[in-house]
């Protein structure tokens, strides 16, 4: 999964998922209070196994009308979660005599200690509402039984409630091809028609282990997520995007550098998409590969999977002026279908990502290629604004 915040309000935060799309939350922050032996937290030891516990000698009963969850308790006072609810049939007594109640091991993180308590609570439920309220504890971790009197109802006070996080999150893309959200960017924007102050950008493509979801291009919202565009051409098509930066313009238009993974009939790499006016950034949009063979005997950044894309603000880039384009540099994977005579590695542009596009030339510039092996000769070339880079 990617996340990302809007700059303008911390409160809403987008999710990309592998197979779900784009969803928004508005209230990042907003918490609930819950019983948490109705839930499981993952951020405390499980629960014991309370399968084997009997009442007045009886095994559980799959409808029964008395039901307990037991929990451990560390030297340091952390509690467990609450093992699995074991139900007993009520009968005719008002007094459960519990045998069996398991004792618990050694804990590691985040316990750290041995067990030296349970805790042994009830299901109460009261018109609509219900809770575990603690009818009793186990002051060491050896005695096995307890006798719970039915006529004492637990009160609410006992029962463990937590603030838990809980904000909502409601779905953005489910009208798109493709569902597979490989890489998300919000970025500030304050350009005439941009009401909330940034632009939310989504990569599609294969983003989970099951090599599920296709690549169907660039997903951008101007509105907060409420209305989206879609940009892609053929030469997208089937690629996973693998990162996004939006290099800063005058103005309302917009160059939107993407890095994709590629496929084994269609070569990966850098993109850049040319938005004439980030109000309408369907209209008009051009998008070209400044990367590929040799032209005019400089050789520009080559087609292979780019694994990441990343960028330093200009005025934190050594050599580069004050208030130019951020450096970019691709991550150019190893094993991954490459143009030939080309080397893996941190590949560098200093022009926004300006190469090879149409009128656009190809600037001449130095730059190293960082050899992964300390015993080769590192070497020295002329090329063009995305070369191989010393600077990783």
């Amino acid at each position: 999964m990617a996340f990302a915040a809007a700059p303008t309000n911390p409160s809403i935060v987008f999710a990309g998922t592998a197979n779900g799309g784009v969803w928004e939350t508005t209230n990042i922050n907003q918490t609930a209070t819950v019983d948490v032996n109705q839930i499981s937290v993952p951020s405390l030891a499980p629960g014991p196994n309370a399968s084997g516990m009997l009442a007045n000698g009886n095994a559980a009963a799959a409808n029964g009308t008395v039901t307990y969850k037991i929990s451990f308790v560390d030297s340091t006072g952390v509690e467990s979660n609450g093992s699995q609810a074991v139900s007993f049939s009520l009968g005719n007594t008002a007094t459960f005599n519990l045998s069996n109640i398991p004792t618990g091991p050694t804990f590691g993180p985040p316990l750290n200690s041995n067990t030296v308590a349970r805790n042994i609570y009830r299901l109460v439920t009261v018109g609509n509402t219900s809770y575990y309220g603690l009818v009793g504890s186990l002051k060491d971790n050896t005695t096995t039984t307890f006798k719970d009197f039915l006529a004492n109802t637990p009160s609410k006070t006992t029962a463990r409630f937590e603030s838990i996080p809980s904000p909502n999150w409601v779905p953005l893309t489910d009208n798109f091809p493709s569902l597979s959200i490989s890489a998300l960017t919000v970025a500030p924007d304050t350009a005439v028609g941009v009401p909330d102050g940034f632009v939310v950008y989504a990569g599609t493509g294969t983003a989970s282990s099951s090599r599920q979801g296709a690549g169907a291009g660039l997903l951008i919202s101007i509105d907060g997520g409420d209305i989206w565009s879609r940009i892609t051409s053929d030469a997208l098509s089937g690629l996973t995007i693998t990162g996004i930066q939006v290099v800063p313009n005058n103005g309302s238009a917009r160059n939107v550098v993407i890095s994709t993974s590629g496929t084994d009939t269609q070569p990966g790499g850098i993109f850049l998409i040319n938005i004439p006016n980030i109000a309408t950034p369907d209209v008009n949009a051009q998008i070209v590969r400044p990367a590929g063979p040799a032209v005019a005997g400089i050789t520009a950044m080559p087609y292979g999977t780019v694994s990441d894309l990343a960028s330093v603000p200009a005025a934190a880039a050594p050599g580069v002026a004050v208030g130019g384009n951020p450096v970019l540099f691709a991550a150019l994977t190893p094993g991954a279908p490459l143009s030939a005579g080309v080397q893996p590695g941190i590949y560098q542009s200093t022009d926004g990502g300006k190469l090879l596009g149409p009128g656009l030339g190809v600037p001449e510039c130095h730059a190293q290629y960082r050899d992964p092996h300390p015993l080769r000769r590192r070497f020295q070339r002329r090329g063009p604004r995305f070369s191989p880079s010393t600077r990783a």
